[in-house]
C-alpha cells in the first residue's frame, strides 16, 4: 500500500510541475501551452505504459494489440501489429494518426461514407475503432440498427470496448482527438465533456484501483476523483474548484491525512496561476490548521510552527503560533538549546513569543516564580515580571534572606522601570531596602534619606498588601523589623529621641511593635529620671 501511494504521489508532483511550474527552457517564439503539452505527452505516455502493455498482452487479435499500443501512444508497435496480421492498408495509414488536421479530416469523410453506404459492417470492431482513431474519434463509435441483420453493428464506447482505463482514455485525446497546435486543456476539457455525458467513467482515485477501502465510512465514497484528474482539471479550467480537488479524500486513505493536500496547495498558490477563489485566505488557512493539528496529534509539534507560518491572515497567525508554543512549552528547553535556535533562527519566531510561553510554563506546571519572572523579563513583559517579582519572588527572598536572587532580578529592570506605574510602590522599595542590607553589610550606617524613603515606602507598601498574602505580610514586616533597626541605631548615635519614635509608625508585627515599644518607654523613663 505505501509502494502505491508513494508512485502515486510522485507521479501527482510530476504532473503538477508540468502543468504549472514556470517554462525557462521556452525559446522565443514558442508557445508555451505547446511545450508544456509536449511535456505533458511524454509523462503520459510513461504513466499508461503498464497499462497499456498488458491491455496488448490480453489482446487476442492483432487488430486489438494495435488498439492498446494506440492507447499507450505505441504507433510504431500498433503498426507492427498490423503488419504482422496482413492489414496492410492499416498499417500505412496509423503513421498519419495525430500528425495533421488534413489526414484527419479525410478520414472522417471516409468513415462517413462508409457508414452511409453500410460498408463498416464488414470491418471488426477493433479495425473500427482505428479507423475512428484516425479520423479524430475517440470516444464513441456509432452503429446502425434500422437497416438489414446483415448492415446492423452495434455502438460501442472504445475506452470500454477494449478495457482501457481512464488514464489510456485520456491519452486517446491528448495524442489524436486535438490538433497540434492545440493546448493540452482543450484534451481536458473533452474528456470532461464525455464524463459529465456518462459516455467514459469518472477517474476514481488510486487506492479504489488498487482494491482498497479506505480507514473511514465515506458516504461518498464513489464521488471521489483522481488527484491527477483534478491537477488536469486546475490547468484547464479557471473556474475548477481547488478546495474540492485537494480534499484529501481524492488521494489518501484517511481525511485526516491532509500533508499532500497542503503542500501541494502551497506550491499551485505560489505559482500565481491557480488560486482558492472567494474566501480564498479562509480556505487556505483552514487547511493549514488541519496539517498543523495532524502533525501536533503525530508528535511533531515543531514541525506544526513551521506550517503555522504559512497561515495568511496576520492576525490568525500570530494567535496560533503564540498557542502553539504556550501548549508545548515544556519541550522548547534552554535558549541554548537546538529547539530554541530552530524557533528563533530557522523559523525566525520573535524570541518574546518564545520567552512568554516559557514563562506560562513556569507559572502553570512548574511553579517557579523566580524562574517566571526571569522569562518575562527576557520576553520584555515588564509590567507583569514587575507584578509576579512583588506578589511572589521578592516576599520570598526576603523572609529567606536570599538577597542575591533578589538583586539579580532587580538589577535586570533597569532602565525600564518608567515604564512601570507601580515600580515606586514595589521594586523600588525593594531596591531601598537591600541598599540598606549593603550599607549594614559594609559596617556602615545608612543614609537618613534612605531610611526616611523606607519609612514612607513599607507603609504604603502594607496598604496594598491583601488579608490572605501572608508571604507578602511577613516580607514588609521583616523589612520593616531591619528598617527599625537601623533607624535605632542612628537615633541612639544621634540622641535623636523623635526620630526613634517614628518606629512605631512602621508595618511592624505586634511582638516586635511591642517590642520597640517598651525600650521606648524605657529609655525615656531613664532620661525624665536622669534629670
Amino acid at each position: 500500500m505505501n509502494a502505491a501511494a508513494n508512485v502515486n504521489e510522485k507521479r501527482v508532483w510530476e504532473l503538477a510541475s508540468i502543468l504549472f511550474d514556470g517554462m525557462p527552457g521556452v525559446n522565443p517564439g514558442e508557445a508555451e501551452h505547446l511545450k508544456r503539452k509536449e511535456r505533458l505527452s511524454r509523462f503520459w505516455t510513461e504513466l499508461v505504459e503498464p497499462a497499456s502493455t498488458t491491455s496488448i498482452g490480453l489482446a487476442g487479435s492483432s487488430e486489438e494489440k494495435a488498439v492498446a499500443s494506440l492507447a499507450g501512444h505505441r504507433v510504431a508497435e500498433a503498426c507492427k501489429h498490423l503488419v504482422d496480421g496482413k492489414n496492410f492498408r492499416l498499417g500505412t495509414l496509423v503513421p498519419l494518426i495525430g500528425t495533421s488536421d488534413a489526414a484527419r479530416k479525410d478520414m472522417k469523410d471516409q468513415l462517413k461514407a462508409w457508414h452511409d453506404t453500410n460498408m463498416l459492417s464488414e470491418f471488426s470492431e477493433a479495425i473500427r475503432a482505428i479507423y475512428e482513431l484516425l479520423g479524430g474519434n475517440v470516444c464513441v463509435c456509432e452503429g446502425r440498427k434500422n437497416v438489414p441483420i446483415e448492415d446492423r453493428m452495434d455502438s460501442f464506447v472504445i475506452s470500454k470496448k477494449f478495457g482501457l482505463d481512464w488514464r489510456q482514455s485520456f491519452g486517446l485525446r491528448l495524442w489524436y482527438a486535438i490538433s497540434q497546435d492545440d493546448s493540452a486543456a482543450l484534451a481536458v476539457l473533452k474528456f470532461k465533456n464525455d464524463v459529465d455525458q456518462d459516455k467514459e467513467d469518472p477517474p476514481r482515485p488510486w487506492y479504489h484501483e488498487q482494491g482498497l477501502k479506505p480507514v473511514w465510512d465515506d458516504a461518498q465514497e464513489e464521488t471521489r476523483q483522481d488527484l491527477l484528474w483534478g491537477l488536469l482539471q486546475l490547468y484547464a479550467d479557471e473556474k475548477a474548484d481547488l478546495e474540492s480537488i485537494l480534499r484529501p479524500e481524492n488521494s489518501q486513505l484517511s481525511p485526516l491525512d491532509v500533508r499532500l493536500s497542503w503542500q501541494l496547495g502551497q506550491a499551485l498558490t505560489w505559482t500565481g496561476r491557480v488560486s482558492f477563489g472567494q474566501r480564498g485566505e479562509e480556505k487556505a488557512d483552514a487547511m493549514t490548521i488541519a496539517y498543523a493539528a495532524q502533525l501536533t496529534a503525530a508528535g511533531e509539534w515543531l514541525d506544526a510552527v513551521f506550517v503555522l507560518l504559512h497561515l495568511r491572515n496576520a492576525s490568525s497567525r500570530v494567535k496560533a503560533i503564540q498557542e502553539h508554543l504556550c501548549r508545548h512549552a515544556g519541550m522548547i528547553g534552554p535558549d541554548t538549546g537546538p529547539t530554541f535556535a530552530a524557533l528563533t533562527d530557522k523559523f525566525q519566531i520573535p524570541a518574546a513569543w518564545v520567552w512568554t510561553a516559557l514563562a506560562l510554563y513556569m507559572r502553570s506546571v512548574k511553579h517557579d516564580a523566580s524562574a517566571e519572572v526571569h522569562c518575562l523579563l527576557r520576553a520584555g513583559e515588564y509590567v507583569e515580571a514587575h507584578r509576579v517579582l512583588v506578589q511572589q519572588v521578592a516576599p520570598q527572598a526576603v523572609i529567606e534572606r536570599d538577597y542575591s536572587t533578589l538583586s539579580s532580578l532587580l538589577s535586570q529592570f533597569q532602565g525600564r522601570v518608567e515604564s512601570i506605574a507601580e515600580w515606586t510602590q514595589g521594586g523600588e522599595i525593594y531596591s531601598q531596602f537591600l541598599s540598606l542590607m549593603q550599607h549594614r553589610g559594609k559596617g556602615e550606617t545608612a543614609p537618613p534619606a534612605l531610611l526616611e524613603k523606607l519609612l514612607a515606602g513599607l507603609n504604603v507598601m502594607n496598604e496594598n498588601v491583601g488579608e490572605a498574602e501572608v508571604v507578602r505580610y511577613a516580607a514588609v514586616s521583616d523589612m520593616a523589623d531591619e528598617t527599625a533597626r537601623e533607624i535605632l541605631k542612628l537615633a541612639k548615635k544621634k540622641q535623636d529621641m523623635e526620630l526613634r519614635s517614628r518606629i512605631l509608625n512602621l508595618p511592624l508585627t505586634h511582638d516586635r511593635l511591642l517590642a520597640y515599644s517598651i525600650d521606648l518607654s524605657m529609655d525615656q523613663y531613664r532620661e525624665v529620671m536622669s534629670h
